[in-house]
C-alpha cells in the first residue's frame, strides 16, 4: 500500500511547509501530496487555498499577488515562521539533495511528488518546469505524479508530459465524475490514461470503487480523513476492502497503521 502525506502533513505540522514535508520524508512515505497555484506573474507555490485568508489571515487572493509578495509572507505557528513554498524548491530540496536519500533502498528511489493543479493554466506552468528538470535529466519521469479534478488543466500538461504518472481526485471532478467511473467497461474508456484515482473516504461504503479500479488497472486512493474521530479504524476497513492507498493527515495515523500491519497483516 502506498503512504501519501497528505500536503505533508496536517497534524502536529503547518501544511505545504519544510517542516511538514520534512516530517513525512523521516517516516519513509512514497508521496509528498501538495496543491500548486500560480502568482500574478505565473511562478507556482504550494499553497491549497486560492487566498490566504486561512492560513494567513489575510484575505487576499493567490493569483492577485506578485511572488514578491508571496515570498515576503509567512506562515506564524508558534516560535517559527515558514515561508511559503514554491515548486521549484520542493523538487530541489525533497528530490534531488542526496542527503534526502535516506539509505541504500531509497537511493534508488527516493520520495517522489504527487502535485495537484489549482487554478487556471497550472498545468502549462508546472508541466514546462518538470520537463526542464527532465531533459538536464534531474529527474525520471516516475519521480512526480500529476493530481487533480480539473480535467482540462490535467490533460494540458499531460499534453506536455505524456509519459508522467497521473492522478484523477474524482471526488469533485465536473468533468468525469464517479457515476462516468463505473459506466467504463475498460481502460480505454477513461478520458485520460490515469494510473491513480482517489476519492474522499466517505464516498466509499464497500468494495465496488476499488474493485471498479482495479478493472480499469488503476490504483485506487483515499483521503479526507482530518475530521474523524478515529481515522485508524475506518482506514483498516478500507485497507480491508483493498485500497492502494492512503492520504494521511497525521503522522500518528501513519505509525499505527504500519504497527498493525507489522503485528497482524490486513489482508482481503
Amino acid at each position: 500500500m502506498l503512504y501519501i502525506g497528505h500536503r505533508g502533513f496536517r497534524v502536529d505540522c503547518d501544511e505545504n511547509t519544510d517542516q511538514a514535508f520534512k516530517k513525512a520524508v523521516q517516516l519513509d512515505m512514497d508521496f509528498l501530496e501538495f496543491d500548486v497555484r500560480l502568482s500574478k506573474d505565473k511562478k507556482i507555490f504550494v499553497l491549497h487555498d486560492s487566498s490566504l485568508q486561512r492560513v494567513f489571515g489575510v484575505s487576499k487572493q493567490i493569483s492577485e499577488m506578485t511572488s514578491k509578495e508571496l515570498n515576503s509572507a509567512k506562515i506564524k505557528s508558534k516560535n517559527y515562521q515558514y515561508p511559503i513554498p514554491t515548486l521549484k524548491h520542493v523538487i530541489e530540496e525533497f528530490l534531488m539533495r542526496p542527503q534526502n536519500k535516506k539509505d541504500e533502498r531509497r537511493a534508488e528511489c527516493p520520495i517522489k511528488l504527487m502535485i495537484e493543479l489549482k487554478g487556471p493554466d497550472t498545468g502549462i506552468h508546472v508541466a514546462a518546469l518538470i520537463s526542464r528538470y527532465l531533459q538536464n535529466n534531474f529527474l525520471k519521469k516516475n519521480d512526480v505524479c500529476l493530481s487533480g479534478r480539473n480535467l482540462p488543466e490535467l490533460k494540458k500538461a499531460h499534453d506536455i508530459l505524456p509519459k508522467i504518472p497521473l492522478c484523477l481526485n474524482i471526488t469533485s471532478c465536473k468533468e468525469f465524475n464517479v457515476d462516468d467511473l463505473f459506466a467504463c467497461t475498460s481502460p480505454q474508456e477513461l478520458p485520460m490514461p490515469f494510473d491513480f484515482i482517489s476519492l474522499r473516504e466517505n464516498w466509499i461504503i464497500g468494495q465496488d470503487f476499488i474493485e471498479k479500479c482495479h478493472q480499469l488497472n488503476v490504483q485506487a486512493l483515499t483521503w479526507g480523513f482530518m475530521g474523524l474521530k478515529t481515522p485508524v479504524e475506518k482506514m483498516k476497513q478500507l485497507i480491508k476492502f483493498g485500497i492502494d492507498g492512503i492520504l494521511f493527515d497525521s503522522p500518528h495515523s501513519v505509525s499505527k497503521i504500519r504497527q498493525i500491519g507489522n503485528e497482524n497483516p490486513i489482508t482481503n
